[in-house]
């Protein structure tokens, strides 16, 4: 959901590495959706008793996919976990926040795909 968290998030390990992928997966419209958007499907769907709402286009496909090849999809999944950064050791465990990781990964491209996210931090966080 595109709130603006990905400024304010907490990011451990190698947080440049961790905001590159976070901050555009919480911008980018197929991946988040804008948080007004989303609170008004979630109340239509409330109002009108579905027991299910999905948000976003990634999450509708995502969930067919599932229901067609289960078994595939579980793999994916578990390959896409490992693509992620590790988990920090835990001597070593510290975070900085979103504003510090954008500034250590200094990427204009990373920047770019989070321009909707930086819109709603605006919009959101004042």
């Amino acid at each position: 959901m595109r709130t603006g968290g990905h400024l304010h998030a907490s990011f451990g390990g190698d947080p440049a590495a961790e905001y590159a992928w976070f901050a555009p997966a919480a911008s980018l419209p197929l991946l988040s959706i804008d948080a007004d958007r989303a609170a008004r499907r979630i109340v239509d769907a409330v109002l009108a008793g579905r027991p299910m709402v999905v948000l976003t286009p990634l999450a509708w496909v995502g969930i067919r996919v599932r229901g067609l090849a289960p078994a595939t999809t579980t793999r994916v999944m578990g390959l896409m976990g490992r693509l992620l950064p590790s988990a920090p050791s835990r001597a070593g465990a510290h975070t900085v926040d979103g504003v510090e990781a954008r500034r250590r990964l200094g990427s204009p491209v990373v920047d770019r795909f989070a321009t909707l996210g930086d819109r709603a931090a605006r919009r959101n966080n004042g």
